[in-house]
């Protein structure tokens, strides 16, 4: 188990300043991270309770949706869990049957559903920071960082163009919207948006492209090295086309839902499924040569065959490598 250190003051201090940078990708790794905790007690604790004028936990895993969001006068910060248990799994299955978005495409009808079991109270405390100018940060890790979508998603599509002042930190996030949706969000939101992905996760590729998903968002990626690559979706197989081993893999998302009624009635957890789901499909990926700090996907030099594997979707590793990055 991460020994992930508790949130200081230094850290709110880190979180209130302006643009995106890796020192707040760190901070709000960690509190994803913390999002996993079974009481409200852990998590109070791991963020330090007198830090902050309120604090809201809701855990219970016989809902979708559990979390935390946390408040001072200028910040708040709103933080989801990752999947977890069964429910999350029937719901993880919708991806298709999309619905429209009012912001424009369409959304993945799971992951929308899930954001909308967030406590009214909670739901409104976010919308009236939102209007109050506060700084507003919406986070989470895999299934989490999806719900973190959809929520900034909902600010937009409710805000007009220019005025929204979240900002939106995602780790392993699967995508949410189809191609119209990512165009129009991306248009309005990337640069306050990142997704952090690290090579070898499988979960950013899910739901596939062969269905028209997309991410939203720009792209910060981690080699498998723990190499930071300013590289672009595309150049990383996240955006793929339909004619990449990703974009190719029709079979192997069929599996998904052949399989997923019975994985979900054994209550497999989330990375026990994707391991089955991912680890035997070679796919190209990124793989990092000595010195090389970007890419293209022309060199061959660059490109390997990897597999996907559940240990590269790990909330300690994401927060592991943003820490190795800020201390070089």
């Amino acid at each position: 188990m991460t020994n992930f250190p508790n949130i200081s003051t230094a850290d709110q201090a880190t979180l209130a300043t302006g643009g995106m940078t890796f020192a707040q990708a760190e901070v709000l790794c960690r509190m994803s991270a913390f999002a996993y905790a079974e009481t409200e007690l852990e998590i109070k604790t791991a963020l330090g309770a007198t830090q902050w004028s309120q604090i809201i936990c809701w855990l219970d895993e016989n809902v979708a949706n559990q979390g935390f969001v946390a408040i001072t006068d200028q910040l708040l910060v709103l933080a989801f869990r990752g999947t977890n248990a069964r429910n999350d799994w029937e719901r993880n299955a919708q991806a298709f049957f999309p619905q429209p978005h009012p912001l424009g495409g369409a959304r993945h009808n799971g992951f929308q559903s899930v954001w909308q079991e967030t406590p009214a109270p909670v739901r409104q405390l976010l919308k009236d920071a939102v209007a109050a100018g506060k700084t507003v940060w919406i986070t989470g890790h895999s299934l989490g960082g999806a719900v973190a979508t959809a929520a900034s998603a909902e600010i937009l599509s409710e805000t007009p163009p220019g005025a929204a002042n979240h900002r939106v930190m995602t780790f392993g996030a699967p995508r949410f919207g189809n191609i119209e949706f990512h165009n129009v969000y991306d248009a309005r939101h990337a640069s306050t948006h990142w997704f952090v992905a690290n090579q070898r996760d499988p979960v950013p590729h899910l739901p596939p492209t062969l269905i028209r998903y997309r991410h939203a968002g720009l792209l910060r990626y981690f080699s498998d090295t723990g190499e930071f690559l300013d590289i672009t979706k595309d150049q990383a197989g996240l955006q793929a086309a339909d004619s990449t081993p990703e974009g190719q893999a029709s079979e192997h998302w069929r599996h998904v839902e052949d399989d997923m009624g019975d994985r979900a009635r054994d209550q497999q957890r989330y990375e026990a499924f994707v391991e089955g789901l991912s680890a035997s499909l070679p796919q190209v990926e990124v793989t990092v040569a000595p010195g090389a700090s970007a890419i293209t996907t022309v060199d061959g030099s660059l490109q390997g065959n990897s597999l996907w594997t559940t240990s590269a979707h790990s909330i300690a590793l994401y927060w592991q490598r943003l820490k190795a990055m800020l201390a070089n």
